[in-house]
């Protein structure tokens, strides 16, 4: 097949267009895919805010109370009708009959029937009844907040442990940054017979400790970080970090008083069960009233087959109206109606003695984070004074031990004191922060 000349250079101008194209697509695709890559493995920054709000989305125990609230609503929309007209209707399509002396069966259709009932009077039943469900629905939502209230105390004792173990982290690291620079000086000195062997041993055995507690506190905080994304509902293996942006509490905290009397006015369990309390009365109040009279109006029509001949397939229909008061009493139940009454009062004794019980750990819950806050907040200007004091005992203690006027025992001895005041300050730091948030969260501040 003959090709011409034209259509070759044709051909060899589009290859050449086209060889261009991979050029400049190929080495551009990798940096695309990995500035890609790059932004997909980010490690996002989540503060306790951002843990709140997941934890709250995601955990069951939540979501469970939800739903019960939910269902104990449609309960409450149910019992709102106890109190209306209730409609009944019947209808049967088979056939009945009656056999006549020539032995054949005269049939006819079933008669059918509709009929409406008012209740009149149930002795505070129904009331009760719709009362109780309402009530429920109040419990439900306090029992929701519980769960709520309790979820955040748990996410941010595990949130400020994770920043305690960081903070210490960055402790330990200039700690071990310092031991390695008096190392190097120490093995310096002892290649020019100033210092022994004994010295630098001393000097690594030291280091090497500081080494073994920045793996040991790397640990608490891998344990710490998994604690907190399980209690968020977050993948372990996600690439996040944790950061605290809290507001510093101010100088002065309300008196002890006044925040046992807001947090115990608000508390979500208290609630629930003074709440609680009124439901068993008002289940006292059903029972009593099921054994005294159930009064209801009624109303009725059916039409009714009469036969005319009974030789012949002759009836007729009739249309017959019931009108009336009907009237049920229980009066004799062998004593069950009153044991009933018993086993709810005993339950409403036990529910008063269970809200004693968590007014008292609420108030000692509180009395503690209250008075670890007078107490942190004034450790601070003290340990900041030592942490001072520390800083220049150790800098003129390594200028006495390069000196020659004292060992190393003094120098570790001093360096310890230093990184013991360092770790106080972290603790103290996050635990001001952690207990600041705990104290409004049982004030329900926050």
């Amino acid at each position: 097949m003959y090709i011409g000349r034209g259509a070759v250079k044709r051909h060899v101008v589009f290859l050449c267009w086209l060889l261009c194209c991979l050029a400049v697509i190929c080495p551009a695709y990798p940096a695309a895919a990995q500035t890609e890559t790059s932004v997909a493995v980010a490690a996002k920054i989540y503060t306790l805010e951002d843990c709140f709000d997941l934890a709250l989305t995601r955990r069951p125990e939540v979501q469970a109370a939800s739903k019960q609230t939910e269902a104990d609503q449609y309960g409450y929309e149910s019992a709102k009708k106890v109190n209306f007209p209730q409609f009944e209707a019947e209808y049967n399509p088979s056939l009945f009959g009656t056999t006549q002396g020539d032995g054949d069966t005269r049939f006819a259709p079933v008669r059918s029937r509709v009929a409406v009932t008012q209740p009149v009077y149930t002795w505070g039943k129904n009331s009760n009844t719709i009362s109780n469900a309402e009530k429920t629905v109040q419990s439900s939502t306090a029992a929701e907040e519980e769960e709520k209230l309790n979820l955040r105390l748990a996410v941010t004792d595990e949130f400020y442990d994770t920043m305690n173990y960081q903070e210490l982290l960055n402790v330990l690291k200039e700690i071990i940054a310092e031991m390695e620079d008096q190392l190097t000086k120490v093995q310096g000195f002892f290649e020019t017979g100033k210092l022994s062997k004994m010295d630098v041993l001393e000097v690594t055995q030291y280091l090497e400790r500081q080494k073994r507690d920045y793996r040991q506190t790397e640990g608490d905080l891998e344990v710490a970080l998994r604690q907190l994304r399980l209690s968020i509902g977050f993948p372990q293996n996600s690439p996040s970090g944790f950061a605290d942006v809290e507001p510093s509490p101010p100088g002065e905290f309300p008196p002890f008083a006044e925040s046992i009397r807001i947090a115990q006015k608000w508390n979500p369990t208290l609630r629930q069960l003074e709440i609680n309390h009124d439901v068993i009365g008002g289940q006292i109040e059903i029972q009593k009233a099921e054994t005294r009279p159930q009064v209801e109006a009624y109303a009725a029509y059916q039409p009714q087959t009469v036969f005319l001949d009974q030789r012949e397939d002759e009836f007729d229909t009739r249309d017959i109206y019931e009108i009336g008061i009907k009237v049920e009493w229980l009066f004799f139940d062998w004593g069950l109606n009153s044991n009933l009454v018993k086993k709810l009062r005993s339950l409403q004794n036990k529910n008063d003695f269970d809200l004693k019980a968590s007014s008292l750990d609420l108030e000692k819950r509180l009395e503690n984070i209250y008075y670890k806050l007078q107490t942190i907040r004034q450790v601070e200007p003290m340990l900041a004074s030592e942490k001072k004091r520390a800083k220049e005992e150790l800098e003129l203690s390594k200028e006495r031990y390069f000196a020659g006027k004292a060992s190393y025992v003094e120098v570790n001895q001093v360096l310890r004191d230093y990184k013991d005041v360092e770790t106080m300050i972290v603790k103290n730091k996050t635990d001001l922060l952690r207990f600041w948030v705990e104290f409004n969260l049982l004030l329900g501040l926050r």
